[in-house]
């Protein structure tokens, strides 16, 4: 027996909703991907225009936290910085805190520690806020 017209349209829009749906949450997940990235970018080329300055360590406090979990092993690094330099003459006392999840960086935190004067980059409308770019990046 031969289905109605409109009974056929349904079962192939049934069928084929699942694949539309999983097609279009895909698209929406890469489109969300590449928004995040394009302003990640856009955050670290601004932050690259930051004015470079030496900064004194008043205090760091460094852990490195196991994250190993069922897909393989793993690890982060949470850096938690006091820091003081002077912009024009104005002396600047700030906090930088922070986690990152590259080896890299592993081993520029473990090389930060109290009284070490490092460079950072600090925001010259905001000179509180400071980055550790391009170290731990």
């Amino acid at each position: 027996m031969r289905y109605p017209l409109r009974l056929r349209f349904q079962d192939h829009f049934s069928i084929f909703f699942g694949y539309y749906s999983a097609a279009l949450i895909l698209l929406l997940l890469l489109g969300l991907g590449l928004a995040w990235d394009y302003n990640r970018r856009q955050s670290l080329q601004q932050i690259a225009t930051w004015p470079e300055v030496t900064a004194n360590i008043k205090s760091a406090q460094i852990n490195q936290i196991n994250t190993t979990n069922d897909s393989g092993p793993g690890w982060s690094i949470s850096v938690a910085l006091s820091l003081t330099f002077k912009v024009k003459e104005t002396p600047v006392i700030t906090n930088f805190k922070r986690s990152f999840y590259r080896r890299s960086s592993s081993y520029y935190a473990s090389t930060l520690s109290d009284g070490k004067q490092i460079q950072i980059r600090y925001n010259p409308k905001d000179p509180a806020e400071v980055s550790l770019y391009p170290h731990l990046f």
